[in-house]
């Protein structure tokens, strides 16, 4: 990533283990033991997030999926021909998402299985349930009929 040795030898000694408490409500926690991890909250956290986590948009491109992240959000996206069957869009997508999660496994990266879903967003033949993107609410048919809703 083009970082100098004195920068590494900082960031090594950064990610060295420690003990940390957590604080809510005036209300304080036992020690805990955290080592190997992106500290949240902290100003070097983001961008060493974004350097470990960098990676895994290879994966997405590789299965052929253009990945868009924001923070420790992954979408990836793909264009299909109109005539494609959905079944067959599905089992492309699914193939990607494993090879994701194989990614995820050798780094140590656990995704949320209850934000995963596979849809087909098309005028006609969109399959899926209504996700959110951005803070919008998107249907699979692009009727965008709920995110009206909720502006009325």
């Amino acid at each position: 990533m083009g970082v100098g040795p004195t920068y590494l030898n900082f960031l090594d000694s950064y990610l060295q283990p420690r003990v940390a408490r957590v604080v809510v409500e005036g209300m304080m926690s036992d020690e805990i033991a955290i080592a190997d991890t992106v500290f949240q909250g902290t100003v070097l956290g983001p961008p060493l997030w974004n350097t470990f986590f960098n990676d895994v948009s290879r994966e997405a491109i590789y299965c052929g999926t253009e990945p868009a992240m924001f923070a420790d959000d992954l979408n990836l996206f793909k264009k299909f021909d109109r005539t494609s069957d959905n079944d067959e869009i599905k089992l492309t997508m699914e193939d990607c998402r494993r090879q994701v999660h194989f990614w995820g496994r050798r780094n140590r990266v656990t995704f949320d299985a209850g934000k995963e879903h596979i849809v087909v967003i098309h005028l006609l033949q969109g399959e899926g349930e209504i996700f959110r993107l951005l803070g919008c609410m998107v249907d699979v048919k692009l009727l965008m009929d709920d995110a009206i809703g909720r502006i009325l």
